[in-house]
């Protein structure tokens, strides 16, 4: 489970450019960056999306940075929170499957009818700096940042373009795998255990988003949901953040990378 998340894509997009053995995808990538800085980019709506977000809620269902294909080469497009599958042509249906699609799980996304459209055909992979989670102890939950050491997180997604009366809607969900340790640890809500979002290495990235048309959907699915593992612990800092959320929660501002230090989290043994 994954509903709140932070991103840097001018930062996260060097990384990339950085990364990229390819130089037609090199260059592309570097294409992105100068229109991102010159405020070309296809945004959906047509407005400046902020270079940084500290702090998001799925639930806002706000605009994230994603890689995507489209007619064979890496795009970077921006899709809200929540994915809203092909089929749905009504408003009000789109609107109660918004806060239902948040998350993708990797175990069962071929087969749900919200999903499995995308999984098969629409893969995309999210650009995070890191991703929170809430710990519980009794009747209290402490908010823990999650990133990954040394780099951006790549986290596997799937896209939808969806046309609700004459308006596109360009949405996602981030798929989840089951915990490494740290995260059973962390994410220990009893209602939906031990869940984490899917992390690629980069080098993964092409074959995430890779559709495949011409391969038996029983080999796709293996071959996607293989990629579907937890990232290990040690790859991964994670640290309790001040409260989020509410009448004193710190919202989208720098304080919510913050470490914040809880003592009962402290007493436990974190």
């Amino acid at each position: 489970m994954c509903y709140n998340a932070a991103y840097s894509i001018e930062k996260n997009l060097k990384h990339a450019i950085s990364r990229e053995q390819d130089p037609n995808l090199k260059r592309k990538l570097e294409e992105m960056l100068e229109n991102w800085r010159k405020n070309k980019l296809p945004f959906v709506p047509p407005i400046r999306i902020d270079d940084v977000v500290h702090f998001s809620n799925a639930f806002e269902h706000a605009f994230f940075p994603a890689f995507y294909l489209e007619n064979g080469e890496r795009q970077l497009g921006f899709f809200r929170w929540g994915l809203i599958p092909r089929w749905c042509k009504d408003e009000k249906k789109a609107l109660t499957l918004w806060n239902q699609t948040i998350n993708a799980r990797s175990e069962t996304m071929f087969d749900k009818p919200s999903f499995r459209a995308s999984a098969k055909d629409r893969r995309c992979v999210i650009i995070l700096d890191g991703f929170y989670e809430y710990h519980h102890i009794g009747k209290h939950k402490y908010p823990f940042f999650i990133e990954q050491k040394g780099k951006p997180m790549y986290v596997a997604g799937l896209y939808e373009l969806t046309e609700i009366d004459g308006v596109e809607w360009r949405t996602f969900t981030i798929v989840t795998c089951d915990g490494n340790e740290r995260m059973k640890y962390i994410h220990n809500n009893p209602k939906n255990p031990g869940r984490m979002p899917v992390i690629l290495d980069y080098d993964q990235v092409d074959l995430w988003l890779n559709p495949r048309p011409n391969v038996a959907l029983e080999q796709l699915e293996n071959t996607v949901t293989s990629m579907c593992t937890p990232l290990n612990d040690a790859d991964l800092n994670a640290y309790t953040v001040g409260k989020l959320q509410g009448k004193h929660g710190i919202g989208n501002d720098p304080r919510a990378r913050e470490r914040f230090t809880y003592l009962e989290v402290e007493l436990e043994g974190h």
